[in-house]
């Protein structure tokens, strides 16, 4: 990991069940606090996510323009979840496709 980045253990800073839209809110106002250029979330450890989190997830991620966030070792259950809320979203939000990278940092 370069000197410019952050590594962000995500069940460390959050919890192993990604449950409430409050929680991916939380987690973008931290990652805001963050003076790095880019910041890896790490999501070794996560069994579940909710659909109202990976919605939130999604919204909150669309709105960071100002350092580049990448997301390594998502497991496959978080990535469909994410997949789901994606193509299923009618609103006309920039909605990123999120793919996690499975290289350890």
């Amino acid at each position: 990991m370069s000197i410019s980045s952050k590594k962000i253990i995500v069940k460390n800073a959050i919890a192993k069940d990604l449950v409430t839209r409050n929680a991916a809110r939380d987690l973008f106002i931290y990652l805001k606090k963050i003076d790095k250029k880019m910041i890896v979330l790490d999501f070794s450890g996560v069994i579940f996510m909710s659909r109202s989190f990976a919605d939130e997830y999604i919204t909150q991620r669309s709105n960071v323009k100002a350092r580049r966030v990448e997301e390594i070792n998502m497991p496959d259950a978080v990535t469909r979840m994410l997949d789901i809320v994606s193509e299923a979203r009618t609103t006309s939000i920039d909605t990123p496709k999120i793919r996690a990278h499975a290289l350890s940092i």
